[in-house]
């Protein structure tokens, strides 16, 4: 069915902004970049307890998260992300993710799905897998986005570290 909408030309709009991505000057007509698709939050929506309680208890954490990449790989990825953070002395948020991360300690901090609105602009820094939404939401929080592989967490931290 796919190819038949594509022989078809029917029109796919991209949910990605020019200002990080140019629109490719090879696409056919009918392929839109229409802007970020932004989720609703409703304005009484909090962060949980718990990471409300970390935020609240040393500096501003490094966000560490890879979305749906890296599935099945978590515990590697979870012992260089910890690293990493621990070696620049800075507080981490691993967003578990399909990779399934996960860390425990008063440095660091585990959690699962939450609006990246609410928690990205009391971050020090957003390591991600560069996902067109967590870009956007980097952008909008005024973070620069390291948007470093997986196996390059140690390097990509050290850098933020270094400042």
């Amino acid at each position: 069915m796919r190819r038949r909408q594509e022989r078809a030309n029917w029109p796919i709009l991209y949910g990605f902004s020019t200002a990080l991505v140019p629109r490719p000057s090879d696409w056919r007509p009918g392929l839109e970049v229409v802007g970020n698709w932004w989720p609703h939050h409703d304005a009484a929506e909090r962060l949980p307890s718990d990471l409300e309680d970390f935020l609240r208890a040393g500096p501003r954490p490094v966000f560490i998260g890879f979305g749906s990449m890296a599935a099945g790989d978590g515990e590697r990825l979870s012992e260089i992300a910890v690293r990493a953070l621990r070696r620049a002395g800075l507080r981490g948020v691993l967003q578990a993710g399909s990779a399934g991360l996960a860390a425990d300690g008063d440095d660091v901090l585990t959690i699962g799905d939450v609006p990246h609105a609410l928690l990205f602009p009391r971050l020090a820094a957003v390591v991600h897998h560069g996902g067109a939404g967590t870009s956007a939401a980097a952008g909008a929080a005024r973070h620069l986005a390291v948007e470093d592989g997986a196996g390059r967490v140690l390097k990509a931290v050290r850098r933020l570290a270094d400042g």
